[in-house]
Formats: structure tokens, C-alpha cells, sequence
């Protein structure tokens, strides 16, 4: 389940890095050669992005989910955002932004209560959060409610620690629920998030903040730090799964068990498929035959389990 997985949320990560390393590339090549092409080549990537991300939700919904060609079309609704104010000055009257950047805001809000398990995502319906999101961008201006909304000193507070927490959440929640059953967890949400949140804070305070001070780190310090981290976690990943999963730690018993699960398509098929009709001609014997699908095969090995 996702929610058991701790490093899942990593993957936003993973899209804003490729991101980051690929429309820097992008616009290189395309200054060089055409200026002119780039807005055309962004708005007919924009709209194969979006295409694919609206029909891979009802198809693939989850490669649309996780993988950058059906999620780059949102983080090129910034670009575009970018470059419109790049190219003017972007001076909406105060009525018109107060009115468009509240038309944001809800449709953020509409989304968080609509949206369910059974919305498709992503897909066309992605448009009310991002639009909502981009109209506040451009219309957020000083003056506007929403701009005093977010200006606001708990919001800032919890923006600038909103890295560290989105980091920590996770896997806090995921190693509880591995612990714990998830309905106890559940079950005390409201505690559990204000501990994450100082945690959040104290991260913010004694890490990143300091690894933002140029004059504490350099960025050299830095990429050297995280070279050898990466090298260090992809080593210990790589023994792992070399060693497949450190096995050796197991008994003879666990391990039958284990492979079970491992290659569960083998133990649900085997007795199934080696399995010979033999019926008893005895008269007082009970013979049942058992017909179906998957779940036959699986109530096969429920009986055999049980020795009946």
C-alpha cells in the first residue's frame, strides 16, 4: 500500500530534478537555433503532456501518476506564467486581482473537498488545482485578501518549514503504520502532526537553515557531501538487493514462507497446475470439484493448507 511505503513522496522530487535538468537543456538548444520556436514547441508539448496525462488517467493511471511525460504539462503552466511576466509588465487593477485570486483559492478549496479515490488523477480534472494555483500567482498581488492571507506570519512560518515537513511526514506515518495498526494511527492524527511539525521545525532550524548559509557551507562542501551520501545509500541498496534482501537472516522456515510471497504467482498456481483429478470411487467419500478462476486456484491452496 502507498501509504506503507516511506520514501513514496520522493518521487515530486524526481519529477522537479528531471525538470530542472531538462528545460535548462531545452532552452539552450532552442535560443541557439530559434527563439521564435520555443513558445510553439512548448505549447505542442504542453498539449501531448496533457493528453497523455488525461487519457493515461483512465488507462495507466498509475505511470500517469508518477512519471514526467503525463505531469510536465503542470510545471509548464509555470513556464508559461514566467514567461508572460517576463515579456510585460503585468499590472492587473486592484478589483480584477482581488476577484481572480479568490477565484483561485477556491478553486484549490473546491478541489480538496470534490476530489476523492474516485477522481480520476491525473487527468483533465487537474486543471481546477493548477489553474487555481496559477491565478493566484498572477493576481496575488499586495492589496488583495489572499496576498494578506498568505503574507500572514503562521502561513510564512509554516511555508518556510513546509520543505523539512513534507520530508519528514512520510515515512513518520509509514514506520507508525508499520508498527501499529493504521486505524490506531489514524486515530491520533492531530497529535502525531504536531510532532511532525516541530520535528519539521527543528530540521528547518538546525539543517537546512544552515546548509543555506554560504558562509557555514559551500557548494562545493555540498556536492562533495551529497556525492559520497549517494554513493553511500546506492551501495548499501545495491547489497541489499544483491544479497536479496539479506536472506540469510531468516530460517529454513521463513524462507519457504517468504518465496511464497516473493513469487506468489508460482505458489498459487503450482498445486493447481500439477494437480491430477483423481476422484474416489468410494461411496462414502465426499468429492468436490472445484471450478473458477484465480480465486478457485487460491481456495485450492486454502484446502491443501488445511490438510482437508
Amino acid at each position: 500500500a502507498s501509504e506503507l511505503k516511506p520514501l513514496l513522496h520522493t518521487w515530486s522530487l524526481a519529477l522537479e530534478e528531471q525538470f530542472y535538468i531538462l528545460f535548462p537543456i531545452f532552452m539552450i538548444l532552442m535560443w541557439k537555433s530559434s527563439k521564435n520556436l520555443i513558445y510553439v514547441t512548448l505549447i505542442f508539448i504542453f498539449v501531448i503532456s496533457f493528453s497523455l496525462s488525461h487519457w493515461g488517467a483512465y488507462n495507466y493511471s498509475t505511470a500517469a501518476f508518477f512519471l514526467l511525460p503525463t505531469r510536465g504539462w503542470e510545471l509548464l503552466l509555470g513556464v508559461f506564467a514566467s514567461f508572460y511576466l517576463h515579456k510585460r509588465a503585468f499590472k492587473p487593477n486592484i478589483y480584477l486581482a482581488q476577484s481572480m485570486s479568490i477565484f483561485g483559492m477556491s478553486l484549490i478549496i473546491f478541489s480538496l473537498f470534490y476530489f476523492d479515490l474516485n477522481t480520476p488523477f491525473p487527468s483533465a480534472y487537474t486543471l481546477i488545482p493548477t489553474i487555481g494555483a496559477l491565478l493566484i500567482i498572477l493576481f496575488g498581488i499586495s492589496g488583495t485578501f489572499i496576498n494578506k492571507l498568505l503574507s500572514s506570519k503562521f502561513l510564512v512560518g509554516l511555508g518556510l518549514i513546509s520543505y523539512s515537513l513534507y520530508l519528514i511526514h512520510q515515512p513518520f506515518f509509514a514506520i507508525l503504520k508499520y508498527r501499529f495498526q493504521a486505524e490506531v494511527v489514524e486515530g491520533y492524527v492531530l497529535p502525531i502532526l504536531f510532532f511532525i511539525t516541530f520535528l519539521a521545525y527543528v530540521n528547518w532550524k538546525f539543517i537546512e537553515t544552515p546548509f543555506r548559509d554560504r558562509s557555514k557551507f559551500s557548494r562545493s562542501t555540498i556536492l562533495s557531501f551529497s556525492l559520497i551520501s549517494m554513493f553511500v545509500i546506492s551501495a548499501i541498496g545495491a547489497i541489499g538487493v544483491f544479497s536479496k534482501g539479506f536472506e540469510q537472516r531468516f530460517s529454513k522456515n521463513e524462507l519457504i514462507i517468504l518465496n511464497q510471497y516473493t513469487d506468489a504467482n508460482k505458489y498459487v498456481n503450482s498445486r493447481f497446475d500439477n494437480y491430477e483429478i483423481n476422484f474416489d470411487s468410494n461411496p462414502q467419500t465426499k468429492n468436490v470439484m472445484i471450478i473458477g478462476d484465480s480465486f478457485g486456484e487460491d481456495l485450492i491452496n486454502a484446502i491443501f493448507e488445511a490438510n482437508l
